[in-house]
């Protein structure tokens, strides 16, 4: 069977299946990027086309299906979402169609600002240990890990955000086993780990993160760890063999070499980050990140802690828990010190706020006590996300007032107000 036809470069204004394309974006090594917009919908998009010269090729066709797989199922806000694949009927192209992104990648933008401070490194590599994480959790070893695969664009609100992209290079380890011994060295050389250059064992998870680490470097001293030895020779192979040994100089001497000043507590991070064994390295690209946090003397993003919702899958930020367990505790606190003061409180049932009650004195007989109206605390409403080119999803939560504590007030028969019970 005949390979299927190289298609042209799309041009603006052609029709690709379901698409129209508006502008071509970029070009890798694999394939063309371009800004389309959906026939029926208006939409805007990111459309990934398998160059023309590589159609026939069924292991990069594999690869794109294998990049659509993996887009679509990595659930991160930072990692560039997927919403449709398939091969364009006319011309047997595989194709992605993603989301449209707006910034630039870290490798562009390094190029622009030289280097980066130690608090936007941290902020950018913390986004991608996100990612990476949940990816690794999956079984999904990423492989080529490096700047230009490192997307800045912003949120709603103005800060940064970072995606990972180009999961097309990436092995799943859990579907591909004893078939990754003999993995190729696929990667971008300068940042890839002794253990993926030598083609040993199962490449795992410890081979992104000492990629991450080598960008961090990359972005702290404006060029990678290892450009001395790769501007001193015009091969390939004698740089890898070196690289395969491991870093022996500190981090801190390359940078100054550089004339970039590191702190000295980023020499035993990147020690450990970049071993050359991967069981010496750090457990997740979060705590990698984290300690690198520390070294620097910076302190990363805070995370908002989310917890799942009873119903409908959605997501409500613990806050709203945590200020209802504050307004139980302030209340409790309340109410002990006016039994010890020897006073009562009258509270109203209702769950609505109100100004204090004033403090009066015991009544001589009971009054009768009210039944209790049947309350029920408003449950949160389902989260809505939204997102934009450059946010991921956010969760928010509409909340009911408190539940009111406790009993109904006002003095039981033979209640004295002036004894502790």
């Amino acid at each position: 069977m005949s390979p299927p036809a190289a298609p042209a470069a799309l041009a603006p204004g052609q029709r690709f299946d379901r698409y129209v394309v508006v502008r071509a974006l970029s070009q890798g090594a694999m394939g063309a990027v371009y800004e389309v917009e959906h026939s029926e919908t208006r939409g805007r998009a990111a459309l990934k086309v398998l160059l023309p010269s590589l159609v026939g090729s069924e292991e990069l066709r594999a690869r794109f299906k294998r990049e659509a797989m993996i887009g679509a199922n990595i659930r991160s806000e930072h990692v560039v979402r997927t919403f449709d694949a398939g091969v364009d009927p006319s011309t047997q192209a595989p194709c992605l169609v993603m989301e449209l992104l707006e910034g630039e990648d870290l490798e562009q933008a390094l190029l622009a600002r030289r280097r980066f401070a130690p608090s936007e490194v941290v902020t950018f590599l913390y986004h991608a240990a996100l990612a990476l994480d949940r990816a690794h959790a999956l079984g999904v070893v990423h492989r080529d890990l490096k700047p230009g695969n490192l997307f800045l664009t912003r949120g709603d609100d103005g800060s940064p955000r970072v995606k990972v992209l180009d999961f097309g290079i990436a092995k799943v380890v859990a579907e591909e086993g004893a078939a990754l011994r003999t993995t190729h060295s696929v990667g971008t050389p300068l940042y890839m780990s002794p253990e993926q250059i030598l083609g040993e064992g199962t490449l795992g998870p410890a081979a992104d993160r000492y990629a991450l680490a080598q960008v961090a470097f990359a972005l702290l001293a404006g060029r990678p760890y290892w450009a001395p030895e790769s501007s001193r020779t015009t091969s390939l192979l004698p740089l890898l063999g070196t690289m395969a040994q491991g870093p022996r100089e500190a981090a801190t001497e390359r940078a100054r070499a550089a004339g970039v000043e590191l702190p000295a507590p980023l020499d035993p991070w990147f020690a450990r980050a970049c071993a050359v064994d991967p069981g010496a390295r750090f457990g997740s690209a979060l705590e990698l990140v984290l300690d690198l946090a520390r070294a620097l003397g910076v302190s990363p993003p805070q995370a908002v802690p989310v917890v799942a919702a009873a119903s409908g899958g959605g997501r409500v930020r613990i806050g709203w828990w945590l200020a209802a367990s504050a307004l139980v505790l302030g209340a409790a606190a309340v109410a002990i010190a006016l039994v010890v003061s020897g006073g009562t409180r009258e509270e109203s049932p209702t769950a609505a706020s109100a100004e204090p009650a004033p403090l009066a004195a015991a009544p001589t007989s009971p009054p009768p006590v009210a039944p209790r109206p049947t309350e029920s605390a408003a449950p949160p409403s389902g989260a809505s996300a939204s997102t934009s080119s450059g946010a991921g999803p956010s969760a928010t939560a509409s909340v009911g007032p408190p539940r009111p504590l406790g009993k109904p007030t006002g003095p039981r028969p033979g209640y004295d107000p002036t004894k502790i019970r």
